[in-house]
């Protein structure tokens, strides 16, 4: 069902990452239904409000996404990943993972989204190597983020 389509995850609010060509936003869009009128951005994807998350107080992989308006004008035109490994030992619970953003970044909480954790993150550097850095479990993808240079 993936991040936030199990019964026990309906209840919990879901975000939009709207990315637009020149700025990006953070929108809530609903629990138990989905607005989707606030996706109105050429890309959007939806995960949990910063509040929650796959199994909030278990150490996991976790992929995060922070915006930061790095100029100060008021323009959030920067997104920050998290990655982390959910290895054996490694792995942080959601709010550790969170207040990286928070604290060590620079993100307001309300500009943060949490996506799936646990196998589905996996981050994958092509220019430093062929293989993962933060490894899953080896499953396929619906969504991935391409990051690439213009």
């Amino acid at each position: 069902k993936g991040n936030g389509g199990a019964n026990v995850d309906r209840r919990h609010m879901k975000c939009a990452l709207n990315i637009y060509d020149d700025y990006v936003e953070v929108v809530e869009v609903g629990t138990s239904s989905i607005d989707y009128s606030k996706m109105r951005a050429p890309r959007s994807y939806v995960g949990f409000s910063h509040a929650h998350g796959n199994r909030e107080g278990v150490k996991l992989g976790r992929t995060f996404a922070g915006v930061l308006d790095m100029d100060y004008d008021g323009i959030y035109e920067s997104i920050v990943i998290l990655v982390v490994d959910g290895g054996s030992k490694a792995g942080l619970i959601h709010d550790e993972a969170k207040n990286i953003l928070i604290n060590d970044v620079g993100c307001i909480s309300s500009n943060i989204v949490t996506f799936d954790g646990s196998g589905s993150s996996q981050l994958i550097v092509p220019s430093i190597s062929r293989a993962p850095l933060v490894k899953g479990d080896g499953r396929i993808f619906p969504v991935c983020f391409v990051v690439k240079d213009r």
